[in-house]
């Protein structure tokens, strides 16, 4: 990619994305850099796999320092939005998408801001019936099969709680990626982590009985089950 090309967004469109991007911080070159990435992929100048060079490389592009560099892909790498691999042939490439990885920042920001289990629920009506909807009209025969192996093994564990519950939870996210709308997907698994963070902070288990085996908030929270 030619360094003449990537430096006119930097000043023209990146300093200001910068300012929105990063409220509060002044408008580093990191910053810049950032935002440039962000705004060359919005606009498809760039697109997964894409190599955007080793830190040196990147250094010497937007004439900053290593350190300025390094930074910007720490950040960069924290978004998801690039990959970067150490060593021989190593550098950053533009990553090719995790919608989970979204879901994941979504739900801690709502446990931030102390979202209610009613809240959750809602939301979850809303996007598990559309979810739904699209599951009926696009669903593979694969996806029908796992579906009904889900609710087979649920049928097996209707006396522990606790599989019962975590195969509960894997049928509705089933169900939302037989829709093939990521989209949708991504908000069904931020909305089950949301509500199992909801749950946490309660202090209760799926059924609304008081948690005794694991009542500490932080180890709740850590659980991928």
């Amino acid at each position: 990619m030619p360094r003449t090309a990537m430096r006119r967004p930097v000043m023209m469109s990146g300093e200001l994305t910068a300012r929105i991007m990063f409220g509060g911080r002044s408008s580093s070159m990191s910053s810049q850099i950032v935002a440039w990435v962000r705004d060359a992929l919005f606009a498809k100048k760039l697109k997964p796999g894409d190599f955007l060079g080793t830190e040196k490389d990147l250094a010497a592009r937007f004439d900053a320092s290593r350190i300025v560099a390094r930074d910007a892909l720490r950040t960069l790498e924290a978004l998801g939005i690039v990959e970067i691999r150490m060593g021989k042939g190593g550098g950053a490439r533009v990553a090719q998408g995790n919608p989970r990885l979204f879901a994941e920042a979504l739900a801690v920001q709502l446990d931030l801001t102390g979202v209610t289990a009613a809240e959750i629920m809602d939301a979850q009506r809303a996007i598990e019936t559309l979810g739904a909807e699209l599951a009926a009209e696009n669903a593979t025969a694969a996806d029908i099969a796992k579906l009904r192996s889900l609710l087979r093994q649920a049928e097996e564990m209707m006396g522990d709680l606790d599989a019962f519950t975590r195969l509960s939870r894997d049928f509705h996210l089933a169900v939302a990626e037989a829709s093939h709308n990521r989209v949708l997907a991504g908000h069904s698994y931020q909305a089950h982590r949301s509500d199992r963070a909801a749950r946490c902070r309660r202090g209760t288990r799926a059924d609304g009985r008081p948690r005794q085996d694991d009542p500490r908030p932080a180890r709740c929270r850590a659980r991928t089950t």
